[in-house]
């Protein structure tokens, strides 16, 4: 699999290829985290066609429906029909639960609406226009471009905030383009932070990754911690969705080296009645509240959840956006250890970094478990020298070197220093 991309936020250009273990290392502000979100979004809209335009129709008519009750009540020509005027009051109240259920006496209520202004001769009323508008949009049969292209405008959208073009190049046409080999899954274009050309055949889409996750934090796993990004979201459903799948006696070599590193703690389900995670110990300590472990425990907890509940799979691609933040050194290695032992079990990962130190331990144990040779590509994210605001995107795969050379130059500096000094 593979992605290009040009003129996207500070990447000016890039060719990344997702066969096992992606790395892309580099100073802050270059792109990095640009490219896994790039990457999850045009991954989770293919992914998402065609039932999130589904849902977001059906959201769109809920909320259309609802405010349509909520103006009836208050409508003086339905007051007067005492059982229409009923029958607004509760589609609302059912539909204010908020359920994603819209029953068939909605649409009922429409027809209805219609009805009774059409047999008192009020159809040049502002009301009836808009349950004219409602009910043809109800009726209308999205082109699958059309369904596409609403997809890509919600998940780029609150992926980025709509934030997509360089703020200095607006007016520059940016482009996502991946492929399976020479089979085109996607590719879509973007002007001044809007979706323009989308190119999308349906049949395609089997070629791609079923699913791609995003982690960007280890505090998704905290009950309190909400994100409005997609995702944020999106993760928080998953980790949700773990709860009725995860098994304890489910094996994996992975969760066994998690295990290890965590002394045998882990997260589980708590079963005092309070369905949400907590911390466990031992066999026989207290249960924790999340909120008060460790942000590196957290950090690989996230994966074990993700493992045993079958969420994460082969088929899918895990995006990590600096994971070593959280991560002393020790744990920075056995981390790297287990992403290396992952893309050898068969998960796709795509990770960013500005840790050397964690970067040497990604090729040291990328290369312990036979994934470095096939598996395994490195970039490096530089800034452009000059004004544009860009960033460039090098395959350093077959020359590691110019990682470590440009993001340990900082330490050599403050040992020269110390020399100097002493």
């Amino acid at each position: 699999m593979t992605l290009h991309i040009e003129n996207f936020g500070k990447i000016k250009n890039a060719d990344i290829e997702l066969n096992g273990l992606t790395v892309v290392a580099g100073r802050n502000d270059t792109g990095k985290s640009t490219i896994g979100k790039a990457l999850f979004a045009i991954v989770k809209s293919i992914s998402e066609y065609p039932e999130l335009y589904e849902r977001l129709k059906q959201n769109t008519i809920s909320s259309a429906i609802q405010s349509l009750c909520f103006d009836a009540i208050n409508e003086k020509s339905i007051t007067g029909d005492p059982d229409l005027f009923n029958f607004s009051q509760e589609i609302r109240n059912f539909l204010l639960q908020g359920n994603g259920h819209i029953p068939p006496a909605a649409y009922k209520f429409i027809e209805q609406l219609e009805d009774f202004y059409k047999k008192n001769s009020l159809q040049e009323t502002s009301f009836f226009k808009r349950v004219a508008t409602l009910k043809a949009f109800i009726n209308s049969d999205a082109t699958a471009e059309e369904k596409i292209k609403n997809i890509i405008v919600t998940i780029f959208g609150r992926s980025f905030i709509s934030e997509i073009n360089n703020s200095c190049h607006l007016d520059a046409t940016a482009r996502l383009s991946y492929k399976k080999e020479d089979i085109t899954i996607a590719d879509v274009s973007f002007k001044s932070n809007a979706v323009g050309k989308v190119l999308f055949e349906e049949k395609n889409k089997a070629f791609g990754f079923a699913d791609a996750t995003f982690i960007d934090t280890p505090l998704y796993l905290d009950v309190a911690f909400e994100s409005k990004l997609y995702f944020g979201h999106d993760i928080k459903l998953k980790l949700e969705a773990a709860k009725e799948k995860i098994s304890e006696q489910a094996f994996s070599v992975v969760s066994d080296e998690i295990a290890k590193v965590l002394n045998g703690a882990s997260f589980v389900i708590n079963p005092n009645g309070i369905h949400e995670w907590v911390y466990k110990v031992s066999p026989t300590a207290d249960l924790l509240h999340i909120s008060n472990i460790a942000s590196g425990s957290k950090s690989f907890g996230i994966l074990d959840i993700l493992v045993k509940s079958g969420i994460l799979k082969k088929d899918s691609i895990l995006v990590l956006d600096e994971p070593e933040n959280h991560l002393h050194p020790e744990w920075q290695l056995k981390y790297a250890e287990i992403l290396a032992l992952m893309a050898r079990e068969g998960y796709y990962i795509l990770l960013t970094s500005h840790s050397p130190f964690f970067l040497q331990a990604l090729k040291l144990y990328a290369d312990k478990y036979g994934v470095l040779e096939n598996k395994t590509h490195f970039y490096l994210a530089e800034k452009i020298n000059d004004s544009s605001n860009y960033s460039t995107i090098k395959d350093v795969t077959d020359n590691t070197e110019e990682i470590f050379s440009n993001l340990s130059a900082p330490l050599d500096s403050l040992f020269m220093e110390a020399w100097n000094n002493g």
